[in-house]
């Protein structure tokens, strides 16, 4: 027999002899003191012999389980039941609104032990997952360490620093170039926005159709762009949030009359109209590789320590 088949059997018990004592008491006649003690007298003897019988049975089952009383306890007290009211103290008597307090006390006995069983089920199931969650964690923090995005990242820091530089970071949404453009224009007090300066690059774009055009391949066949498809993607560049990158830098620093510098983890700066714009100081962003699954990104660079972030 296992604790759950024990305990439904102490409660069917115990209802069985709630219904023998409302018997037992409808039986007393009304002004006979004498017969109504030996009633109760009755009861409380077969109260006893129940409470009596389940407590040895009780302590017999721990007894298999644990080994010995003084272990059951233990693990009684382990499992948070060793409040838990002792058999013998409870009453099967009715209260005075005809309810079993005794009933109710000894049932609470059950119910608890069926809570400390279930939490211990809840609690080995929180700990599997808090392990599970810091293996994960563990797993990621390794690979981190050994991404090209981690490799990038100690590279940038080290040619930045190496300059009194650091990064200002950008929201990769699509923008990510001309918002470093931006940028870098409202720290000379260059007011504009990310529609304007895609506007002025796709006017440039245009504009100089035959200095740009041999440098654009159609995605589809990987031959140079004509011009109809050439004038698409320029729609594009102006109307969405088409990745901007090289070329739409150079049609910048045409249409801007600003040199722009572009420092990379791997590989020299990129230099766009320094000599053209030899009397300016550049723009200067940051190309990044690997710094989101998508792909490329770029960020704005500015003299350390005035990182407002």
């Amino acid at each position: 027999m296992d604790e759950e088949d024990l305990l439904d059997r102490h409660r069917q018990e115990k209802k069985e002899l709630k219904s023998k004592v409302v018997e037992l008491k409808k039986g007393i006649p009304k002004n006979d003191k004498k017969k109504k003690k030996e009633i109760m007298d009755e009861i409380t003897r077969l109260e006893t012999e129940l409470r009596v019988k389940q407590e040895r049975e009780l302590d017999g089952f721990l007894k298999t389980c644990f080994g010995s009383k003084s272990d059951a306890d233990d693990s009684k007290s382990s499992e948070g039941v060793d409040d838990i009211p002792a058999i013998e103290k409870l009453s099967i008597d009715d209260d005075e609104d005809g309810e079993e307090s005794g009933g109710d006390q000894f049932n609470n006995l059950y119910q608890v032990r069926k809570i400390s069983k279930a939490q211990r089920k809840r609690d080995k199931k929180a700990q599997l997952e808090k392990e599970k969650q810091e293996r994960i964690e563990a797993e990621s923090k390794e690979l981190y360490q050994n991404s090209a995005k981690k490799l990038e990242e100690d590279r940038f820091k080290a040619i930045l620093d190496g300059l009194g530089l650091s990064l200002y970071d950008i929201p990769s949404d699509g923008d990510c170039m001309f918002k470093a453009i931006e940028h870098q224009l409202s720290l000379r007090g260059r007011k504009t926005n990310v529609q304007e300066l895609r506007s002025v690059c796709a006017s440039e774009l245009r504009k100089r159709t035959a200095d740009f055009l041999p440098f654009l391949i159609n995605t589809d066949s990987d031959d140079i762009m004509d011009e109809e498809r050439y004038h698409r993607y320029c729609d594009k560049i102006e109307k969405t949030k088409c990745w901007g990158g090289n070329i739409e830098l150079q049609a910048l620093s045409y249409a801007l009359e600003v040199p722009i510098k572009v420092i990379q983890a791997t590989g020299p700066s990129v230099d766009i109209g320094i000599e053209r714009y030899s009397s300016q100081q550049p723009l200067i962003i940051s190309y990044h590789r690997h710094a989101y699954q998508l792909g490329e990104h770029y960020n704005s660079i500015i003299p350390d320590g005035s990182n407002p972030h």
